[in-house]
């Protein structure tokens, strides 16, 4: 077995080429190969004797390695790349280093490495790498004794973290993990130089490089000073919107060490506790899990840290609120709730502005992290309901449905907590104020329906008639004008009835019905509403719950759309009711009134007209009242009056007029309609004879029709003379320039000729000239 000296001596020649600069490259070559070759069997020979090989290991660095530092300058990068490996190989297999081989090697490193990225010393990517190895193998050798290069170290890992190769980059963040960890006492003043280079890289494009560099950004700060922890949270919360698992996953892993290890983490619970808890909406089931990990270890410790302020509470710490969200998170334990009571007055503000950021994914993340602190902080959300409440309005009308489901979950669990009484101060007037906007109007009621799904039935009843009639009130039910806000109120009493026990629905009844009939007057969602009223009707068939609240609707109706709705589904129930309705007519008729709500009333009562035997006269009641049809609704409104809006009033009301006079002989004997035209004959035949000569070829048409219809059915009770007096008008239809018009007088010649048959055979002389 030969000696080191022995070794020594037989390379001394290969050593002596290294440095000699007028070796040839070929030389410098050969002789890094016989160096290697020769040392590598010497070694391998002292494998059974591990204290000599490491005793002679040592001797030899010391010796060769000034020679091989040497070459990490060469020209040739294939001989500076073969020294690297030679010296990276025996600092990895040596146990311990001479301080002089240390200091050589630090010191090339610095030469190579250490100098600004503008001005590199090795242009090679591939070797740059290779350094950093060497870089690294040493800190792992120097152990504890790290601290004595420092320095040195600090000015080599901030370069090589700004290397343009990312494999450069990971491996320093390797490296200064590392060198952060051995040098913990050491290590505190060198932090702030370190922040810059990485938060540079926090956004690199390679997704390993942001994870290697957020774990590093974890250690630098654990062991090293904590006053940068707010320099790197805005990136490191940014992060959590990366689109790799892998980053989300380390900043939580970042966040939670720091949570439980960092020195001053009671100073940054605040700021720290947001980014851990967003962990939990994570999409990838992994990182959801860790994050309640860490969450509850947190918890955990904090609730041991502070037994003593906290052995109160922990004899009932695991009891759950009797009502409590069903079905719930898992309930966070004494300490994750101490904590989050401790520090909401802090998040939830911020969180509220975010909540309305101009980044949609912001918004996202504020409305998924909300629920979660509301459920740890159970009742101590009462203390923080308007702010809660606030924030929740603006996102409820949010365009992205992940942050109104967000929203909604939490103020779900809110009202879990907080008593309905001390909401319902807060959202009352609130819904109120919205009223005059539909998009505002819309997200309040989302939020009054969350609120009333989780509140407690015991607590919430007493509210609900309050409740019930803030949202049948005229501007919140008549001024939810939008598909969206309609859904919304439709909701709201689907959450408040759900509320309800037998004797809270009938309070209430009244002022739900009419928000329902408000909601029905979309189409879109009628079949919906139809639905809400089925628990309202209690123990009473349909007809007799809407008969019993009839009457109360129809004094209280502001909004035409309501009254068609209650007129058009109430069914037999509007012939009960015919009198009210009656005076209803009477009003919104007269011709003093808006000429659009004319011509809607005279289409409803058209429509009420067509079905009259399941509507106004299902109690047998519309002969009496048809007179009053006649000659106080319609005929004042047949009067011919200048313009083309006047037109279309009678033109409608004689329509109204021909649907009653149809739908009335069908359902009724010929002598029943005449009794009940009589108090209104003369004026009704004067009116038609006047629409017969309108200017409106449709008003013309069904004045024929109607002439015919009432020759019909009152012709043989009729004076001759009032008969005979419209042959001349029926005489110019027969030349009218419409085919409809001219048909249909021909039909009604038919009724004349059919009244007036018998006056031409028993006077035949007196009606010549007519024949």
């Amino acid at each position: 077995m030969s000696s080191i000296d022995d070794l020594i001596r037989e390379l001394s020649r290969s050593f002596e080429l290294l440095s000699d600069g007028e070796a040839t490259r070929f030389q410098r070559k050969k002789s890094l190969e016989t160096i290697w070759t020769k040392s590598k069997e010497h070694f391998s020979s002292l494998a059974s004797d591990r204290d000599a090989q490491q005793e002679q290991t040592q001797q030899f660095l010391s010796y060769s390695t000034k020679f091989l530092a040497s070459s990490f300058s060469d020209q040739t990068e294939l001989i500076r790349e073969k020294s690297i490996d030679i010296v990276t190989y025996f600092v990895q297999n040596t146990e311990e280093l001479p301080q002089a081989v240390c200091t050589t090697i630090v010191n090339i490193l610095v030469g190579r490495l250490g100098q600004n990225q503008k001005d590199v010393v090795e242009p090679s990517e591939e070797l740059r790498l290779k350094m950093s190895i060497l870089l690294d193998a040493l800190i792992n050798k120097l152990q504890k004794n790290s601290h004595l290069y420092l320095s040195e170290f600090t000015q080599v890992i901030v370069q090589i973290l700004d290397d343009a190769f990312h494999e450069v980059k990971k491996q320093a963040c390797n490296t200064l993990s590392n060198l952060a960890k051995l040098t913990e006492g050491y290590f505190h003043p060198f932090t702030e130089k370190f922040i810059k280079p990485l938060l540079h890289n926090i956004a690199h494009q390679h997704s390993r490089v942001r994870k290697d560099v957020i774990r590093t950004v974890g250690d630098v700060i654990q062991y090293g000073s904590g006053k940068h922890v707010d320099d790197v949270l805005s990136h490191l919360a940014q992060r959590l919107f990366d689109d790799s698992p892998l980053v989300r996953e380390e900043v939580i892993n970042v966040v939670g060490t720091w949570l439980l290890d960092l020195p001053d983490r009671y100073s940054f619970f605040h700021k720290l506790i947001p980014l851990l808890l967003t962990g939990l909406s994570d999409e990838i089931p992994s990182i959801v899990e860790k994050s309640e990990a860490f969450w509850n270890d947190i918890g955990a410790k904090f609730e041991a840290e502070n037994e003593e302020d906290l052995k109160d509470k922990q004899d009932f710490a695991t009891l759950c609120p009797e009502h409590y969200p069903v079905p719930p998170a898992k309930r966070p334990n004494l300490g994750c709730r101490t904590l989050v009571n401790r520090n909401l007055s802090k998040i939830l503000p911020p969180l509220s502005r975010d909540l309305t950021d101009w980044v949609a994914s912001t918004r996202l993340k504020s409305a998924q992290l909300l629920p979660h602190l509301i459920l740890a902080a159970e009742s101590y959300t009462t203390q923080h309901l308007e702010t809660l409440l606030t924030a929740a309005y603006r996102a409820a009308a949010d365009d992205e449905a992940g942050v109104r489901r967000g929203v909604d979950q939490a103020i779900f669990y809110a009202s879990h907590f907080a008593e309905p009484s001390l909401w319902w101060r807060l959202v009352g007037p609130h819904v109120k104020r919205s009223a005059d906007g539909n998009r505002q109007l819309a997200s309040a009621l989302r939020v009054l329906t969350r609120l009333l799904a989780g509140a407690e039935p015991r607590l919430a009843r007493p509210l609900l008639p309050e409740v019930a009639a803030a949202l049948a009130a005229s501007d919140v039910a008549c001024g939810a004008y939008g598909l969206d806000t309609k859904w919304r109120l439709l909701k709201c009493l689907d959450s408040l009835v759900g509320v309800c026990n037998s004797a809270a629905i009938e309070e209430i009844a009244e002022p739900v019905y009419y928000t329902i009939l408000a909601v029905m007057t979309l189409p879109n969602i009628k079949d919906d509403a139809a639905a809400a009223v089925d628990p309202c009707e209690g123990t009473q068939p349909p007809q007799q719950a809407l008969l019993a609240e009839c009457r109360q609707l129809l004094g209280r109706l502001y909004e035409r759309a309501i009254l068609d709705t209650l007129c058009l589904e109430a069914g037999p129930v509007v012939g009960a009711h015919l009198p009210d309705l009656m005076e209803v007519f009477r009003v919104c008729l007269h011709v003093d009134k808006d000429v659009e709500l004319r011509l809607k009333l005279f289409l409803l009562l058209a429509r009420l007209c067509a079905r009259s035997a399941e509507t106004v006269d299902s109690c047998g009641q519309l002969p009496e009242h048809i007179p009053d049809i006649i000659g106080q609704l319609i005929l004042p409104n047949c009067r011919w009056r200048a313009g083309r809006t006047a037109e279309a009033i009678r033109r409608v009301a004689v329509a109204c007029l021909w649907t009653l006079l149809s739908a009335q002989s069908t359902n009724d004997s010929d002598s029943t309609m005449s009794e009940s035209l009589k108090p209104v004959l003369d004026e009704l035949l004067t009116a038609l004879g006047s629409l017969m000569e309108d200017d409106s070829q449709e008003t013309r048409h069904l004045a024929s029709r109607c002439l015919g219809k009432v020759l019909a059915t009152s012709g043989p009770a009729m004076d001759a003379d009032k008969v005979h007096q419209f042959y001349p008008s029926l005489v110019k239809r027969l030349d009218d320039s419409s085919d409809a018009v001219r048909l249909s007088a021909c039909e009604a010649w038919l009724a004349w000729l059919g009244v007036t048959a018998q006056s031409f055979r028993s006077s035949p002389d007196l009606y010549a000239a007519h024949l």
